[in-house]
């Protein structure tokens, strides 16, 4: 069986596209999530410190996964993310 990468979400496209009759202004911030667990516990720990100063979240798009490397062990997973928010008038 051949591993397939989890589908990239395109927030630009995809959940703009979407929200255009609702809202009429989307704004994107890029942030860097970390964790000593993994890359997905990396990617929520963005999410979690955006949403304390961020309202009206509406999606989110991995843009890539890095990592620290101590004595052959992963020490830090690292997640690159886009987060969509529609901005309130």
């Amino acid at each position: 069986m051949i591993a397939r990468a989890p589908r990239k979400l395109h927030i630009e496209h995809d959940i703009i596209n979407n929200l255009r009759t609702v809202m009429s202004v989307i704004k994107i911030i890029e942030l860097i999530g970390s964790s000593e667990k993994s890359w997905e516990d990396a990617v929520q720990e963005a999410l979690r410190e955006a949403s304390k100063t961020v309202k009206n979240i509406v999606g989110l798009d991995v843009l890539g996964h890095k990592a620290d490397v101590r004595d052959n062990k992963i020490v830090k997973y690292k997640a690159h993310v886009k987060i969509a928010f529609a901005v309130e008038r």
